[in-house]
């Protein structure tokens, strides 16, 4: 596998969520499901999903390599950042949309820079739970999403490094 097939593999799943997104926007708003601002909050993470691809999909023909490898990871780190802000008092599982620019940007990155985006995407879900006033056991799960956003960005930076290496098997 080369680092171009990962990133495409990996842009098809960042198409794939926010088309998801967008279509579970549709659905609660049809099926009068949840609250319209709510599902607001859905279509705007479906949507900053999508300009990220979008985003990555122009890059690829510019001259500036680590433009071109960078710009859609930090889009898509961007689009979770802000959809997990909206969406994080809804569902526990929000946070988990920080595992996809992870992935992404441990593939691009180094293992220590792909840590510290962990990092960065734990600061940020402890800060909008924190400015929400959250309970103890809110800050708690989020503390435990800050132990799989670290352990997830080391294990996908060894899997980014064997694959800038060349030491992956093909396919």
């Amino acid at each position: 596998m080369t680092i171009g097939r990962a990133l495409e593999l990996l842009g098809n799943v960042r198409g794939t969520l926010a088309l998801g997104l967008l279509a579970l926007a549709a659905a609660a708003a049809r099926l009068d499901l949840l609250e319209d601002d709510e599902v607001l909050k859905i279509l705007v993470g479906g949507t900053l999903f999508g300009a990220a691809a979008v985003i990555a999909r122009m890059t690829r023909s510019l001259r500036v390599v680590r433009l071109s490898l960078l710009a859609g990871p930090m889009a898509e780190f961007w689009a979770a950042a802000i959809t997990v802000a909206l969406l994080e008092r809804y569902s526990d599982l929000a946070p988990a949309l920080f595992l996809l620019p992870l992935s992404t940007l441990a593939v691009v990155m180094r293992q220590v820079d792909a840590v510290a985006f962990a990092a960065l995407a734990a600061a940020l879900l402890l800060e909008t739970r924190v400015l929400r006033g959250a309970r103890l056991d809110e800050l708690l799960v989020a503390a435990g999403w800050t132990l799989v956003f670290v352990a997830w960005a080391v294990v996908a930076g060894r899997g980014g490094a064997a694959l800038r290496r060349g030491i992956l098997p093909p396919g």
